[in-house]
């Protein structure tokens, strides 16, 4: 979802689902903005609303959707389950006089009724009571509890997409609560009443589903845009009004994203075009008509009413013969990269190709590296002969793969952890991770100590001079350092100063104190402080590619730098940035500081050989050095693969990451 809080600079450029909300008020209890960003954290656990119609408990947060945050909770007064969605107001995007205008229009508008006083079973997710904070800048509207247990999204990131009957089902049931809400008489909380609402806000996010069955399954509708709306702030402005027609159209498009088992095109990362006849299965040409009426590729219906009629009237299928998916969509799949894992030589490689995936899957049709995964098994369902019982392996703590584990997967809410932990749910085989610290490389890496001495299956790891005779290794990916700066102000704008690169030999004189002023790099009058990560794996690759591990570079690195951990850093510089200071310099690892926008990433050069970026923006858009701020645009970084594997001008601060595994095993 695009981030509409561009006042609150967010390093996961996404404020109201960011990770560090919830990890600041575990470590800071009370806090209620973002140690990062100053945004909104999310409510202390427990806590307690107090409504017009009763109070109710918050027990748990579970995770944001919409405009909203979702929480768990109870009615105080008959103990009955609850949702609580919290929608925020931020001071920086809101002012006084908006902030008290949205909240009274909120309270009036965020239920209703039924004008005719008729019971409304209908399948509309309906608020119980809405409330709004006297002081503050958030709002709360209490929601029944349903039976369905996910949303759209997330059943497609679970499953492989439906078949022509079911999509049928789909359609008629959402249109059937179209029709109902198009036509019937309203009446709001305020008492006001209206002919007829349009969703205005249907999507997969705002639709649940309760699974019964593969062919029985009932879908509710929640988050209408009569008030998520109202939550969008005023710099930003709904893409269309809310219309029936409208809610026709965008029908369309969710049963488009079901049938094709997926909502982004992983050739061109782009999102499913309903004109692209690639992406439609053969198996139903009257259903296929049917969606491409909805979406307004033909002649569009007039209504509600009559699009239902028209589906009802559509000629059966054969339920026998309507695959699970499209032949085009599963052939489609076989060019999907692997992201599973499996002990053996097979396994490791499959493996491999995840990682590979996961951070290259920008633009992988430029590369003939990439084409040879193609020839890969499309995922876990595929591959034979995969052991069972309880494999245990390890990495670097707060390394490499530990940090991709953590990433959530782009189709899907989990982590990758959580896909690779059971790969297959057919076979009794767990793969249990479990990272070690090494306090100093330099002394030898503990995961690959484990693997010596038989305590852990096999390691994930990037410390290859570490590697015995009694192992064996395979390459699967690569990672690398970012050295990032400060963004800076008018005429101290760091980045374009120094034409956003920096050479290895200035790094290892800035990291050895011999550079001390940015001046001295034709830079702005400022001290240069250099600052240095905690994670010992960046650390260990920075002095092999930056000092070669020269002895006396090495002394002086430990008494000219600063070290802190990557978080606190990033959180320094946004704050040194707001207050005018801006002459540090710093480096992560690649994986875990590729989509920050808390500084700016340099491309590195090496010797005579030309400049060289690891990433760049969306479509392939070359990151600006001349930018005051990234994250006041909308952005995202992409790798750029060709970097990592030029024979002639690689990225120097590129390094190999190894599975690697007893030569015996």
């Amino acid at each position: 979802m695009k981030n509409l809080y561009q006042e609150y600079p967010c390093s996961r450029n996404a404020p109201i689902s960011c990770d560090l909300l919830s990890q600041t008020v575990q470590e800071i209890p009370g806090a209620k903005f973002c140690l990062e960003c100053g945004f909104p954290t999310t409510l202390p656990l427990p806590s307690e609303l107090k409504g017009k119609r009763g109070n109710y408990q918050i027990a748990s947060f579970l995770g944001a959707r919409g405009m909203g945050r979702l929480y768990a909770g109870t009615q105080l007064s008959d103990g009955q389950s609850i949702v609580i969605k919290e929608y925020l107001l931020p001071n920086r995007c809101f002012n006084p006089d908006e902030t008290a205008k949205i909240k009274e229009t909120f309270i009036r508008v965020a239920s209703f009724d039924l004008g005719n006083n008729k019971s409304q079973n209908f399948r509309l997710i309906n608020g119980l009571e809405a409330i709004a904070d006297e002081v503050g800048e958030r709002c709360y509207l209490i929601l029944p509890q349903t039976p369905a247990d996910r949303t759209l999204s997330r059943y497609l990131s679970e499953s492989r997409g439906m078949n022509a009957l079911q999509i049928r089902e789909v359609l008629n049931q959402i249109l059937q609560t179209l029709e109902f809400l198009h036509s019937q008489k309203i009446r709001l909380s305020s008492r006001q009443s209206q002919q007829g609402l349009a969703h205005g806000n249907l999507n997969l996010d705002s639709v649940e589903i309760e699974v019964k069955s593969d062919r029985e399954f009932y879908l509710y509708l929640s988050d209408l845009a009569l008030w998520e709306n109202l939550f969008i702030p005023p710099n930003f402005t709904p893409t269309a009004q809310p219309s029936p027609n409208g809610d026709l159209v965008s029908l369309g498009s969710i049963a488009t994203y079901l049938w094709a088992g997926r909502t982004i095109d992983p050739q061109t990362n782009l999102p499913l075009d309903p004109k692209d006849d690639d992406e439609w299965s053969q198996s139903d040409p009257h259903l296929r008509q049917f969606i491409r009426k909805l979406v307004g590729l033909e002649p569009p219906f007039e209504n509600t009413e009559i699009a239902r009629k028209a589906l009802l009237k559509l000629p059966k299928i054969d339920a026998n013969n309507s695959s699970s998916r499209s032949a085009i969509a599963d052939e489609k799949d076989r060019y999907k990269l692997i992201k599973w894992i499996a002990t053996g030589s097979l396994a490791l490689l499959l493996l491999g190709g995840g990682i590979w995936y996961f951070f290259w899957r920008s633009d992988p049709a430029n590369t003939a590296e990439f084409r040879l995964w193609y020839k890969l098994l499309a995922g876990f369902s595929d591959v034979s002969a995969i052991p069972t019982g309880t494999h245990t392996y390890t990495g670097e703590k707060n390394g490499t793969w530990s940090t991709i584990l953590n990433i959530k997967n782009p189709e899907s809410d989990r982590p990758l952890e959580d896909l690779f932990k059971q790969p297959r749910s057919d076979i009794e085989t767990i793969f249990s991770y479990e990272p070690i610290e090494s306090p100093k490389l330099e002394q030898g890496s503990q995961p690959i100590a484990a693997v010596i001495a038989t305590k852990k299956n096999f390691a994930i790891t990037s410390a290859s001079e570490d590697i015995t005779d009694k192992l064996d290794k395979k390459q699967i990916a690569y990672d690398g350092l970012l050295v990032y700066v400060a963004f800076s102000k008018q005429k101290t704008n760091l980045p374009k100063a120094l034409q956003g690169k920096i050479s290895l030999e200035q790094l290892r004189k800035i990291y050895t104190g011999k550079l001390t002023n940015w001046k001295q790099l034709n830079g702005p009058d400022l001290p240069i402080q250099p600052y240095v990560p905690t994670e010992v794996e960046a650390v260990d690759r920075f002095k092999k590619i930056v000092f070669k591990n020269d002895p006396q570079d090495l002394e002086l690195f430990k008494t000219k730098t600063i070290q802190m951990d990557t978080l606190s850093t990033q959180t320094k510089i946004l704050k040194e940035f707001d207050e005018g200071r801006a002459g540090w310099i710093g480096f992560g690892i690649l994986s875990k500081t590729w989509n920050q926008c808390a500084g700016y990433p340099l491309a590195i050069v090496n010797g005579e050989q030309l400049p060289v970026q690891p990433l760049f923006e969306g479509a392939q858009k070359p990151i600006d050095p001349q930018s005051v701020t990234l994250c006041h645009e909308k952005r995202d970084n992409y790798f750029d693969v060709n970097t990592f594997h030029n024979q002639t001008n690689s990225y120097a601060l590129s390094y190999p990451v190894f599975v690697v595994y007893s030569k015996d095993n």
